[in-house]
């Protein structure tokens, strides 16, 4: 299996012994991952958690840079000379805040966090609350996103009803931590042309899925493309 579409697969550690691959690789690589240390009692498999450790180690890769670079979620470049890579977490777990924010802001990378509200307002102490929810935005590098209000598959949404997700939850996480939210990540990947257009209706400037693949200028940012990086082993 090629190393590209293996990747979701390998520790970020291991890029740096295959940074040939990457030496004429240019575009943006989205790493998405989900909870970092928190055993989520839905993933029966345990491949959406990944050990502090390990995500550690992975983020001292990419601050280490070699073969590509690490940046702030944006719209691909045009001119973009090398590989770049940004980092994202989905659903808004509060180990973001506990385990992850601590090494990134350290390491000086940036990240973005894609909230759920309807989480949020649970009360489920596996998600950030409202507080936590301000205390990771004022965390040095952290930009925090949407993720649909309730977590519906926004590409099977009715329009009336794909309207309110996108732009209820953009409010309610604006009122929250007081900035502009401009990133949605669309729940389950789901997302189509509808999708995309109805998000830069609502104010959004961008919008990443579940396909894997690299971005490069051009491209739809509305539709960007990710990487998923699951637990340090396939089960």
């Amino acid at each position: 299996m090629g190393i590209a579409k293996d990747f979701s697969f390998r520790a970020v550690s291991e890029l740096s012994a295959a940074a040939h691959f990457y030496k004429n690789v240019q575009g943006l690589r989205i790493l998405m991952y989900h909870a970092v240390g928190t055993t989520l009692p839905f993933d029966l498999k345990n491949i959406l958690s990944i050990q502090p450790e390990l995500f550690r180690r992975q983020m001292e890769e990419l601050k280490a840079g070699g073969a590509f670079s690490p940046v702030q979620l944006e719209e691909p470049r045009q001119n973009c000379t090398n590989l770049e890579i940004t980092v994202t977490f989905d659903d808004g777990y509060l180990d973001v805040l506990t385990q992850a924010a601590p090494i990134l802001e350290g390491l000086s990378l940036p990240f973005t966090v894609f909230v759920t509200p309807r989480f949020a307002e649970e009360g489920n102490p596996l998600y950030l609350n409202k507080t936590q929810l301000l205390e990771l935005s004022k965390v040095n590098g952290c930009t925090i996103g949407a993720h649909g209000m309730t977590h519906c598959r926004l590409g099977n949404c009715a329009q009336d009803k794909l309207d309110a997700e996108l732009k209820d939850s953009k409010k309610w996480i604006e009122d929250v931590i007081s900035k502009e939210v401009t990133a949605i990540a669309y729940p389950y990947g789901s997302a189509c042309g509808e999708t995309a257009a109805q998000a830069k209706s609502a104010g959004y400037r961008l919008g990443v899925c579940s396909k894997t693949g690299i971005n490069r200028g051009g491209d739809n940012p509305f539709m960007l493309k990710r990487t998923e990086i699951r637990s340090e082993e396939r089960r």
